[in-house]
């Protein structure tokens, strides 16, 4: 626990707090720099315009690696350093505002409450930013262990009722060792899905506890503004997204590829999966149908038609394999019939180069895997795949939007749960606020799943379907801080 004595603050009296809005009314060359709050906005200030230079130079750095996912998987680094960049100008802004000083006895100058140190000296700011450092570290520490106990028992929840639901399946054609293996193996992608709900209940739990022991309304008394204390909360939540977006993008995707597999050949007690109706995959004029996709990631029962630009069939060729390489596929037992006006001619090849201009991992990606289970940067290849060749991409569009856009729905949350601890549920039971919070993190789930088949039945684009959840949220949120602040 926190020794509040030591934290003490003296509150700002009304003609400070008017003094220190008229910083923000003063030119910049009118700033003095010896006045932190001053600094600080003076600091403000620069750091704008130093966004637009920095989000340049990492634009150039960026362009020119070229990522596999395509030109949508650009955007994801793109965003989060923006994001990052503003958040610790925002950090760095309050760090050097927070200097509350008082009346000196010797000189009548200004001293901190650390000891009579004059305002401005490196000494008293130091003194400034290691209290703001304490709080930030007790406060994050808090908010981690109650997101880490909500994450063990909603993943363990999840997991058991996944379980369940495999076990329950009469036709599944596997026990309980296939279907335990099949949930481990799902279990990384649970997490991610989970992280912003968890983060929100976790924030929810952490800050109704330093509220029912007062600590919240200390540091409130002692002067920390409302956002300040949104940017003590919302780090353990960036930390938690960071590790959240790495699991998402490495470990989830292979995983749960991995689990399909093993479902898949326990169902069909072999080395094969066999797909219903098979799989088609179009590229250009060539359309191709895959009966069953191997262990080992090659396809089986490949045929391919090849039509030209009127539309007409002019090729077909049945392969019994087809193994991945590094720029395609080989066939392997090929028949090929070309049709000509007059006549139909016959070859058989023992192997033929399929060339694509696709990787030759998409195929086995999308027989397997679901959308929402892909990584953002298989999600953009498929996407530019589609659209390539004019196939309905919507489904996908929308999956990548709601991973990319997963940090902002987080902190939304995190806003809307200091919104809630501040306000309606500073004095209640902590089983009250988990009900609030379970209920809330519904709606917003609710609303998101709404929102998505509305953008493919109007023809509305997948980011609309994504952001309208999140700016009901963060608006309900910055609505409810205003009036608290």
């Amino acid at each position: 626990m926190v020794e509040f004595g030591s934290l003490s603050q003296r509150i700002e009296r009304r003609s400070e707090i008017v003094s220190r809005s008229k910083h923000e009314a003063l030119p910049t060359h009118a700033l003095d720099l010896q006045d932190p709050r001053a600094a600080a906005e003076w600091h403000w200030r620069v750091g704008l315009p130093m966004a637009t230079l920095v989000s340049v130079v990492f634009g150039f750095g960026l362009a020119r690696v070229p990522p596999r996912g395509g030109r949508f998987a650009r955007m994801l680094p793109a965003v989060l350093v923006f994001i990052l960049y503003l958040l610790l100008l925002l950090l760095n802004q309050n760090a050097i505002a927070r200097v509350d000083c008082r009346p000196c006895s010797a000189c009548g100058s200004s001293t901190a409450p650390f000891g009579d140190r004059h305002p401005g000296s490196t000494a008293h700011v130091a003194a400034g930013e290691g209290l703001m450092l304490r709080i930030d570290r007790y406060i994050a520490k808090v908010l981690l262990q109650t997101i880490l106990v909500v994450l063990l028992a909603f993943v363990g929840l999840t997991a058991i009722f996944a379980l369940v639901e495999e076990l329950r399946d009469g036709a599944a054609g596997y026990g309980f060792a296939i279907a335990a293996q099949y949930v481990a193996y799902t279990i990384p992608r649970r997490t991610y899905e989970l992280v912003p709900y968890v983060v929100f209940l976790g924030t929810l739990v952490g800050l109704g506890s330093l509220a029912s022991h007062s600590e919240l309304t200390v540091l409130r008394a002692s002067g920390m503004s409302v956002w300040r204390l949104f940017a003590s909360a919302a780090m353990p939540a960036l930390l938690v997204l960071t590790l959240s977006a790495a699991l998402g993008e490495w470990g989830a995707p292979d995983a749960e590829e991995a689990g399909e597999a093993v479902k898949a050949h326990a169902r069909q007690a072999s080395e094969r999966i066999k797909l219903r109706g098979g799989s088609w995959y179009r590229e250009g004029g060539l359309f191709v149908n895959v009966d069953a996709l191997d262990a080992d990631g090659s396809l089986l029962g490949v045929r391919q038609y090849q039509l030209d630009d009127e539309h007409r069939l002019t090729a077909v060729r049945n392969a019994r394999r087809a193994r991945a390489e590094q720029d395609g596929w080989m066939l392997e037992d090929v028949v090929e019939s070309n049709l000509a006006d007059d006549a139909v001619s016959a070859r058989r090849y023992a192997e033929r180069r399929w060339r694509m201009q696709a990787s030759p991992t998409l195929l086995s990606t999308r027989t397997l895997v679901q959308p929402r289970k892909l990584a953002l940067s298989e999600l953009a290849g498929q996407i530019d795949y589609m659209k390539r060749e004019g196939l309905d991409s919507a489904r996908h569009e929308l999956a990548f939007w709601t991973k990319l856009l997963q940090p902002a729905a987080t902190l939304s949350l995190t806003a809307l749960a200091l919104a809630f601890i501040l306000g309606p549920l500073r004095e209640v039971s902590m089983g009250s606020r988990l009900a609030v919070g379970v209920v809330a993190g519904l709606a917003f789930k609710y609303l998101q799943d709404l929102f998505g088949p509305m953008t493919m039945v109007y023809d509305l684009p997948a980011a609309v379907a994504v952001l309208l959840p999140i700016l009901a949220c963060a608006v309900g949120a910055v609505v409810a801080v205003r009036r608290l602040g």
